[in-house]
């Protein structure tokens, strides 16, 4: 292998935010910038850098497309890369060989089976918010080179709203040294031209000079709840004092989707409160339940509401016949309510509760401006979601055409139960088509319960039934007790 040696200050004079990603010990690294700030620059520099200074490292340079990467990605590197470090190009399988013998390939990632057999000591992905998460887990899998000491995973991109980078970066390993996360507007960059920036915030709407030149992640063309802000949204977690009422609990249930849960609970002056989550996929309805039902062991809750479509009747039994998922968890004593699913009015509800309003003072810091709901930082999975809730993306041809006023059903299901919260809030609950019978309250549906695990257990063991006769009396007459208290109480 030949010595190669070079001086680099004749090619490269990092920015502070570049020096920082540079120096940086991280394992995992994210350069998120805007417009010029330097971020792809960045990003080849700590390519060759890796490939220089560990003779025989072998890295992967990627974009999720192949005329991306062909078009811009390997045009800026080879603009940047000195001619005396190479030792060959070989075009036909775009590898790159360095005199030192370290081995850069270029790939598109749209195929993360096309990289399963690797055996890398680094991997870049330019653009990183353009490529699904799992590219990025198999590269992780694929760092396992033993001939080098340092084996790293690094990226730069534009921000994309609180996608999966953002999460990663910013919420899962916040506090994770072996995570870097680096957020560099255009204006740091000292070498653009003078009217450069000028020249954009002129021409940008206001989402995309946050987005382009101050590298705001939280900004995204489509997003429905534009005033989210983490700063006046976000509160640390607590138990709410036990008179603050009404409490209630919201389901949004999922099979192959999660399944999301939440707490909300009314403060003395008005405002709403989510401070506890429930969110999880894959689970079945028992497994949902009883989490539910520990984590309402600490609450009282006055009201039960859930997604209407739990109602309808598409689970068939042998030995039960018709039923639904909301009789599923009836029979855990879980009796929700129908919430109203009128999305439009439900998204005029979000936005409202949602926006800073100025003649409101935060009742937890005391300050001018607040919005009508909180949320505790506990609840992560709600605080991904808000922000990123956008509408529905669609191509529309001819200027003056107006696109549907659809949210995108992705990555909403705690904002769907907020919606549902909202608007059971507005109306205590929706009736279906006249000419049919309204939702049952919760006491009938729990004494359906009843009588429905009466009449399998009948089925299922005749004789056993008759023994147990009296105590399904007994059970009858202590509900319709607590059912006369109730009303005693209501007058």
């Amino acid at each position: 292998m030949a010595k190669v040696e070079f001086r680099l200050s004749d090619y490269y004079r990092p920015l502070p935010k570049q020096k920082l990603y540079h120096e940086s010990p991280a394992k995992y690294k994210c350069y998120m910038g805007g417009v010029g700030s330097g971020k792809t620059t960045a990003l080849i520099w700590e390519c060759l850098l890796l490939s220089l200074e560990y003779p025989g490292n072998y890295g992967l340079m990627g974009r999720y497309t192949y005329p991306e990467l062909r078009d811009t990605t390997m045009f800026e590197f080879f603009q940047i890369c000195p001619d005396e470090v190479i030792a060959d190009f070989k075009k036909t399988e775009n590898k790159l060989i360095f005199k030192n013998g370290s081995v850069i390939i270029f790939r598109h990632l749209e195929d993360p089976d096309k990289i399963k057999s690797l055996n890398l000591g680094w991997f870049a992905i330019d653009e990183m918010t353009e490529v699904p998460e799992n590219v990025f887990l198999m590269l992780q899998s694929r760092l396992r080179r033993t001939n080098v000491p340092r084996r790293v995973g690094f990226g730069s991109t534009n921000p994309e709203g609180h996608d999966w980078v953002w999460h990663k970066w910013c919420v899962q390993h916040r506090e994770d040294p072996n995570y870097l996360f680096i957020q560099a507007p255009t204006t740091e960059n000292p070498y653009l031209p003078d009217d450069f920036v000028d020249d954009l915030v002129s021409s940008y709407p206001e989402h995309w000079i946050k987005r382009y030149i101050y590298g705001d992640p939280a900004a995204f063309a489509g997003q429905i709840i534009s005033t989210w802000d983490a700063r006046h949204h976000v509160i640390e977690p607590f138990d709410p004092p036990e008179e603050w009422k009404p409490r209630t609990v919201v389901l949004d249930h999922g099979t192959n989707n999660p399944t999301a849960v939440l707490w909300f609970v009314v403060h003395p002056e008005g405002f709403h409160i989510i401070y506890k989550e429930h969110y999880a996929a894959g689970q079945t309805v028992d497994w949902h339940a009883r989490k539910v039902l520990e984590m309402n062991s600490s609450d009282s809750p006055d009201f039960m509401y859930a997604d209407p479509a739990i109602f309808n009747l598409t689970l068939q039994n042998p030995k039960r016949g018709m039923h639904s998922v909301g009789d599923l968890y009836a029979d855990y004593d879980l009796h929700f309510m129908p919430a109203d699913n009128d999305v439009k009015s439900g998204i005029q509800l979000l936005l409202d509760n949602f926006k800073i309003h100025k003649n409101l003072i935060n009742p937890f810091t005391e300050k001018q401006g607040a919005p009508k709901v909180f949320i505790t930082a506990n609840c992560e999975n709600t605080i991904h979601e808000v922000p990123q809730y956008r509408w529905k993306d669609t191509k529309v041809r001819g200027r003056f055409k107006n696109k549907p006023e659809e949210p995108e059903k992705a990555n909403d299901h705690t904002v769907d139960v907020i919606r549902y919260y909202f608007m059971t809030k507005a109306k205590p609950f929706k009736r279906i088509k006249r000419g049919l019978p309204g939702f049952k309250s919760p006491d009938e549906r729990k004494w359906d319960t009843i009588v429905r695990r009466n009449k399998m257990h009948q089925r299922a063991s005749p004789q056993s039934w008759y023994d147990k006769m009296d105590e399904f009396e007994r059970e009858r007459q202590e509900f319709l007790a607590t059912i006369a208290k109730r009303r005693e109480h209501a007058r």
